[in-house]
């Protein structure tokens, strides 16, 4: 190695010995500074700590408690009664669902059950502001396949849990009202149209006897002009002397057939009141008003087997949802850890403060001595 090499290297090792020795210098001044400002760095750190502690005891948010109920489709059993193609589980849940979300259904229990009495504001706070910022945003609904979570988040564990509950079952009774007289309605449709068969029905019958009886009418005008003919032939029968018929009906006044025929027929004509000339055909309009009759009896029976089945319908219990899950009382609030959190943010806060204003303190006399030896 050259002197030159040398030299340098003795340079280098100097140069490094007195950045060493300038940090350690830098420390222990640091160190220094601290223990002449201690009192301040322990005031300000005191008394921001005691600052951040009390803001967060006295503006600390009141405990927020969180309770969940999880609801899915009806069972089978619950929706028996309202069978036909629209009442499918599916579609009962979807309009479960749709009354959960239903801002006047929540109004309406927030209402009912005198919520805004159990939150812990003034009386003079405005109904609608409380139910918009407590109670409707603070009821939550998700819903991930056939299952949703009702849930609340509220300062009262044990009344979130009640309201979820409450609510819940509200809308479950809401649904199933709403959906009975859905189906009422579409029974009233069709008992209409049955009463309206049934009304068309005595209508014809009504016809039909009218043209019986017509008939029956006709058939006694006839027979009776037939009977008196038959005495006005008897008559001139005696007259003659004419006993036995002397020649073929069809081809001689009635008389020629003589007294004893002709007493005969008028007897016969007398006795049957019901007989009816071969020309009037009866016995296709007497069936008529008994066959019309017989439908009647089918269309009324329908019609009262519905009557029934609406008073029944009416009373049936209906569920329009399943409990998985009942809401139950949260023992604790989802905001509890926060305030540990505020302690330790508040000392290290503190600390950092204090050090900075010694630091500043310092820097100030240091600056005013600098300025005195110059």
């Amino acid at each position: 190695m050259t002197d030159k090499d040398k030299m340098l290297n003795s340079e280098k090792n100097s140069s490094q010995a007195a950045a060493t020795s300038e940090n350690a210098l830098d420390f222990y001044d640091l160190w220094n500074m601290l223990v002449r400002w201690k009192a301040m760095v322990i005031g300000v750190a005191f008394v921001t700590f005691s600052v951040i502690v009390a803001n967060a005891l006295f503006n600390a948010p009141s405990p927020l408690y969180k309770s969940t109920a999880y609801l899915s489709h009806p069972l089978l059993d619950d929706i028996e009664v309202l069978d036909g193609e629209y009442f499918s589980k599916e579609n009962i849940f979807n309009d479960f669902v749709k009354n959960l979300e239903s801002r006047a259904l929540r109004f309406r229990y927030f209402n009912e059950n005198n919520v805004l009495e159990k939150f812990p504001f003034d009386s003079s706070f405005d109904v609608a502001h409380v139910f918009e910022e407590n109670f409707n945003k603070m009821l939550f609904i998700s819903r991930k396949g056939d299952q949703v979570r009702l849930s609340f988040k509220g300062p009262h564990s044990e009344l979130a849990a009640e309201w979820v509950n409450g609510f819940a079952m509200l809308a479950n009774e809401q649904t199933a009202h709403e959906l009975v007289q859905k189906k009422i309605a579409k029974w009233a449709s069709y008992q209409a149209g049955l009463n309206n068969q049934m009304n068309d029905l005595r209508t014809k019958i009504a016809k039909k006897w009218r043209a019986v009886k017509q008939l029956r009418r006709a058939a006694k005008e006839k027979r009776e002009e037939r009977i008196a003919q038959l005495e006005e032939a008897v008559l001139i029968a005696e007259y003659a002397g004419i006993k036995e018929f002397l020649v073929p009906y069809k081809l001689s006044p009635l008389y020629l057939r003589g007294t004893k025929h002709l007493l005969a027929e008028v007897k016969v004509l007398r006795g049957s009141k019901n007989q009816v000339p071969v020309s009037i055909d009866m016995e296709n309009e007497q069936k008529a008003p008994d066959y019309l009759q017989n439908e009647l009896d089918d269309v009324q029976a329908k019609y009262d087997s519905l009557k029934i089945a609406k008073s029944d319908l009416l009373h049936a219990y209906v569920s329009t949802m399943r409990i998985l899950q009942i809401a139950t009382v949260s023992a604790r609030p989802l905001n509890k850890p926060v305030f540990r959190w505020v302690l330790l943010t508040g000392a290290f806060s503190a600390l950092v403060l204090g050090f900075l204003m010694a630091i500043f303190a310092d820097f100030i006399v240091r600056a005013r001595e600098k300025r005195a030896l110059d």
